[in-house]
């Protein structure tokens, strides 16, 4: 016990610096090259147990991702189901349904927020755009009562179906009794694009302009030949009661 409080000590001690000399970065997106030249961004979302992991705020993940601002041809998102869990494949169904409404939305009214279980938890006087003209105001609210009514039927569609993440009527299949079409990617190659964007399937894209300002350090020509990885702090002011992780923001 008293070697566990000396190393938790060391670690403590540790971190004090980077409280005494916080650094704050700032980028420009608008000085990043025109959109026909930027960088591919392949999305890497990985879930297991959609018992853990509820399907639906999985989707919602998926689905901030998909709104990043970025140019749609050079952005992709995979999820992988380490769980197999049908419920998964349906949900991702439902969420490709949803977007079809939800993208065009955020992209029309210039949307921040881009979960839509966050942006329809705010209250309604903060959807509105900032600077927004009082003719297209009734436009914007018929917008989005329509979006909010897909969601909620986006969400009980999805939350409608078993927590075991197995949904009636679908495939049943084992180690010795399995369809005889298997496709096996073999290659050295990660990915297909020039950079890897990783996020939980628990957390979402809080920021649509994310991507852009990573980039932004990236194509730095100073700083890229040495520049690794961007990671943004997993620490948050609104954590809920499922946070497993203690990632609540307690230092400014």
């Amino acid at each position: 016990m008293f070697g566990a409080e000396l190393l938790f000590a060391f670690i403590w001690f540790l971190k004090q610096p980077f409280y005494w000399w916080p650094v704050t970065r700032t980028v420009f997106p608008e000085r990043l090259p025109k959109d026909d030249v930027l960088p591919a961004i392949d999305v890497f979302l990985c879930t297991t147990d959609p018992k853990k992991e509820p399907t639906f705020e999985v989707m919602n993940t998926v689905i901030s991702a998909m709104s990043l601002d970025y140019p749609a041809d050079k952005l992709s998102i995979y999820l992988s189901d380490d769980g197999a869990a049908s419920v998964t494949l349906y949900g991702i169904k439902e969420a490709w349904v949803f977007a079809t409404w939800w993208l065009p939305f955020c992209k029309k009214y210039n949307v921040k927020t881009v979960c839509p279980r966050a942006y329809f938890k705010q209250p309604e006087p903060v959807h509105e755009p900032e600077s927004m003209e009082a003719s297209r105001r009734s436009e914007f609210i018929d917008d989005r009562n329509i979006v909010q009514d897909k969601y909620e039927v986006f969400k009980s569609r999805v939350q409608s179906k078993s927590g075991t993440g197995e949904i009636d009527g679908g495939f049943k299949t084992s180690a010795q009794d399995h369809s005889s079409f298997v496709q096996l990617r073999v290659s050295a190659m990660f990915s297909n694009s020039h950079y890897i964007l990783v996020l939980d399937c628990d957390m979402y894209c809080n920021d649509s302009k994310s991507a852009r300002q990573a980039m932004c350090f990236y194509l730095d020509p100073k700083i890229s030949p040495t520049l690794g990885w961007v990671q943004y702090p997993q620490t948050y002011y609104n954590v809920n009661e499922n946070d497993i992780y203690d990632s609540r923001m307690r230092f400014l």
